[in-house]
């Protein structure tokens, strides 16, 4: 018997929309896309991506979409 959980996330609309735009070019839904993700977390015991520090110029346009997304 599977067993199954909720997660619930607040993102920006727009980037919800891009990313099910993507995820449907790839035949995938929403659900499908996040287990991917969260199963390649859980077998690399790590994010499934390379993560950089970014450079002076991205940051404060990267807080400036944090902000206005909360």
């Amino acid at each position: 018997m599977p067993k199954t959980t909720t997660i619930t996330v607040r993102l920006d609309p727009m980037v919800k929309r891009n990313a099910q735009d993507v995820f449907k070019e790839l035949g995938l839904t929403t659900t499908q896309a996040i287990s991917l993700f969260l199963s390649q977390v859980s077998i690399q015991k790590g994010m499934p991506f390379e993560l950089r520090i970014p450079n002076n110029a991205v940051t404060p346009s990267i807080e400036e979409d944090a902000h206005a997304a909360v």
